[in-house]
């Protein structure tokens, strides 16, 4: 009886199982941060966008410069969706209320196989308008 020597072998299971494990755990990561980017993205532009409306001297130049401000933070205008809410009408009434909530839809960058996933990640900021306009 002749015994046969394992010794290579143990190199061979680590790879395949490392390959095996591994592989799915990087995809998974990649994801995580692809939306916790989006995310972090999202509320700075929020809070920018409402910033740059609280300050602003009226309200058609309000909501086009912090359009303008969410778009370059949030790096992909064409996904973001913004709104503006005011607790007042007008918005620059002193002492109201003004929330900016950005969306943003996340494509996943994951294998062929697995199919596409979306995910949207939503910023909410409100301020609130100085009286001293």
């Amino acid at each position: 009886m002749k015994i046969q020597d394992d010794s290579g072998n143990v190199v061979v299971e680590f790879v395949a199982t490392t390959i095996i494990f591994l592989i799915p755990i990087a995809y998974i990561a990649i994801a995580a941060l692809q939306v916790a980017t989006s995310y972090i993205q999202v509320q700075n532009a929020a809070r920018a966008g409402a910033r740059v409306f609280v300050t602003s001297p009226n309200e058609s130049s309000a909501r086009a410069l912090s359009t303008r401000a969410i778009e370059t933070i949030a790096s992909s205008p064409t996904s973001n969706s913004i709104k503006f809410l005011c607790s007042a009408e007008p918005c620059l009434t002193p002492k109201s209320l003004v929330t900016i909530q950005v969306q943003k839809v996340v494509d996943l960058n994951l294998p062929a196989f697995l199919g596409t996933y979306q995910v949207t990640v939503t910023g909410l900021q409100s301020e609130i308008v100085q009286v001293s306009r």
